[in-house]
This record gives structure tokens, C-alpha cells and sequence, in this order.
């Protein structure tokens, strides 16, 4: 081995002062990089958009009242003409407007047809957002959008939820008319008091029992049969589990806040555990296998009963049901109506498909107002 290839390969002793100095300098290096990275140009932000959502943004600015006071209409859609004559304007608009872009509370942007949400990750100051009736698959761009509290993402394209697993926030959240099957991320989300499921791919619903302040829950058009983990949502007024796989309805007998329920197109036959649920209003049993009307007869606040196409015989126990206005009863195998010819309040009856030959109980004159289909 020469003395040059000794020099090459031999160590170079380093003191413990150097290699702080080396490890310092790499934490402030990262430093660096990290303040480089975070640094944001709210101009570059947006020439970086693309049209639609630079006319999604201005409007949201521009007619921000407007927008507030016209939500869930078509508003911003009428002004696509508009804004598309102004697109140049837009395209270059000053740092004031893009600024108050950036702390918008509100974002309304339903309709306008986007997939790529990924710029409004920098939307930090939202607590309401609307994405309706777009083509949004991806929504990991709003785990950064901790201060919302209320996001509706109905009829999108969307399978995935675990970005919202972030936003514990969250108290009104509507994914009505998705691709959704798995609901796991949703146990993070304590404070929700309104949650819109419905049309989606759904079976397993133990997640949502962490949500205990829940008022409000839409799951119909679902797969689910196993409906024991509603037991713990005693503050539940609305529920709605049409169009599922139920049969089993014991879970509901502890809701006793419940007002309104909607259980029709299901494969229920028992009814009995609703006795409990006195403070009920309206109630839809419609297209199930239901014969024994009895356990009815202790609701005598409900205003609005669907019985319709079931195998209903005995219409005895709704007697008692002094309150009901809508009342619908066909496609069963009713011959006698006249147990129900008391029922005065009564402003809308079905009672088409059935064995019924005589009519005459609805011929007195309390009933002139009655809207009757035979």
C-alpha cells in the first residue's frame, strides 16, 4: 500500500465540540427548508387555480350575501354566464380580493362540476362548506380544514371519508348520494349533531355510537340489518332507515325522543318495541310484513302513519290515533274502514287496493275537507 492510499483510508478523529456544530447545523438547515416550504404566495396560489374554481372563489367574494341567502338553489350557476364574460378580469385580480378569498368563512361551490378540490386545503378560516353535485372522489385536500363545522359532499363520487377523521369539529355533515361502505373514520367525529348517510353502500354502523349529541341521521337506501348500535343515541328526534334490511327493531324501543321515523321498506313484522316511543309524530312503516296493528294504538301523537303495502286486516287499534291527518292504508287487505270514520283530523287517506266495498263512513260532512283515494 503507497502512503498516499494510507492517507485516503485512514480516520479523521472528530471531537465531540464538531459533531454539535454538524448537528446544529442540520436542525437549522431543516429549519430552512421547513420555513421555505410553509412560506405561501397567495398570488401564486391563485394563477395556479384552474377557471372554474377561480369563478367558484370570486363569486364566493363578489355575491358572498347573495350566496348565504341563496343556498341550495342554483345561484351561482345562473351567474356561470356572467362570470365566464369576466374570466380575463378574474384571471387577474388584485391581492385585496384574493386575500379576502383566503379568509372566506363560508365557501358555497355546489354544481360547478369539480374533481380536483386539492387548492382549497388553503381555505384554513372555513366553518362551512358546500361541494354538492360534483365529481369529487378525493377529499384528503380538507384534512387542514379544522374549524368547520358544517360540509355537505352530497352526490359526489366519493368512497373514502378518512380525511374527515381530522375534522372533529364537525357538527353537520351530509354524504347523502356516494360510494361509501366503510364508515370507520366517522368515530372520531364526537360532536356531530346531524349526519346525512343516506344512498350509499353501508352495512356496519358501530362507529357512529361515539356520536352521542346526534339529532338528526339519514341511513336509508343502505345494507344494514343490525340496528343495535343506535341504542346509545338517546338524543336522536329524526331517524330515517328506509329502504334497508331491518327486522329486528328492539335497539329503537330506548330512542324515546324520537319524533319522526322512517322505517318503510324493510323486513319488519314485529312492531311492538315502538310502543315506547310515545313523543312519535310521523311514522313510516310502508312496504314491510306487518299484520298486527295493536302496539299503534299508545302513539296518539302521530299526525302522519304510512301503512301502505302491508298485510293489514284489522285497522281496529287506530282508533285511538285522534291526531292523525295523513293516513296512508292501501295495497293491505282491509274490508272494514269504518274504525276510523272517528278520526276527524284526518285530511289525506289512502285506502286504494283493498277489499273495501262500502265508503259511506266518509260521507258525513266533517270529512268535506278530506282528500280520499279509493
Amino acid at each position: 500500500m503507497t502512503e498516499d492510499n494510507k492517507k485516503a483510508n485512514s480516520l479523521i478523529p472528530i471531537s465531540s465540540t464538531e459533531i454539535v456544530r454538524a448537528s446544529n447545523s442540520l436542525a437549522i438547515t431543516q429549519k430552512i427548508l421547513n420555513e421555505i416550504e410553509q412560506r405561501f404566495d397567495p398570488l401564486a396560489w391563485w394563477q395556479s387555480l384552474d377557471d372554474d374554481m377561480k369563478m367558484v372563489l370570486y363569486a364566493n367574494v363578489i355575491y358572498s350575501e347573495e350566496v348565504k341567502k341563496e343556498v341550495g338553489s342554483n345561484f351561482l350557476n345562473d351567474k356561470r354566464t356572467l362570470l365566464e364574460e369576466q374570466i380575463e378580469t378574474i384571471q387577474k385580480i388584485d391581492i385585496g380580493i384574493i386575500k379576502s378569498v383566503l379568509q372566506l368563512k363560508f365557501l358555497y361551490a355546489s354544481g360547478f362540476n369539480l374533481s380536483d378540490i386539492k387548492h382549497i386545503k388553503e381555505l384554513t378560516n372555513l366553518t362551512r362548506l358546500e361541494l354538492s353535485e360534483n365529481k369529487i372522489s378525493d377529499i384528503t385536500p380538507l384534512t387542514k380544514l379544522s374549524n368547520l363545522a358544517e360540509l355537505n359532499l352530497q352526490f359526489n363520487s366519493i368512497y373514502d371519508i378518512s380525511p374527515l377523521s381530522t375534522l372533529t369539529n364537525l357538527a353537520v355533515l351530509n354524504l347523502r348520494y356516494n360510494q361509501i361502505s366503510d364508515i370507520s373514520p366517522l368515530i372520531a367525529l364526537t360532536n356531530l349533531k346531524k349526519l346525512d348517510l343516506g344512498h350509499n353502500q353501508i352495512s356496519e354502523i358501530q362507529s357512529i355510537t361515539t356520536a352521542t349529541n346526534l339529532t338528526k341521521i339519514n341511513l336509508r337506501y343502505n345494507l344494514i340489518s343490525d340496528i343495535s348500535p343506535l341504542i346509545a343515541l338517546t338524543n336522536l328526534t329524526k331517524l330515517d332507515l328506509v329502504k334497508n334490511q331491518i327486522s329486528d327493531l328492539g335497539p329503537l324501543s330506548a330512542l324515546d325522543n324520537l319524533t319522526n321515523l322512517g322505517l318503510g321498506y324493510n323486513q319488519i313484522s314485529d312492531i311492538r318495541p315502538l310502543i315506547a316511543l310515545t313523543n312519535l309524530t310521523k311514522l313510516d312503516l310502508v312496504k314491510n310484513q306487518i299484520s298486527d296493528l295493536g302496539p299503534l294504538s299508545a302513539l296518539d301523537n302521530l299526525t302522519n302513519l304510512g301503512l301502505g303495502y302491508n298485510q293489514i286486516s284489522d285497522i281496529r287499534p287506530l282508533t285511538t290515533l285522534t291526531n292523525l291527518t295523513q293516513l296512508t292504508l292501501n295495497y293491505n287487505q282491509i274490508s272494514d274502514i269504518s274504525p276510523i270514520s272517528t278520526l276527524s283530523s284526518l285530511k289525506w287517506l289512502h285506502i286504494n287496493n283493498n277489499i273495501i266495498k262500502d265508503i259511506s263512513p266518509f260521507s258525513a260532512s266533517i270529512f268535506d275537507s278530506l282528500y280520499l283515494v279509493v
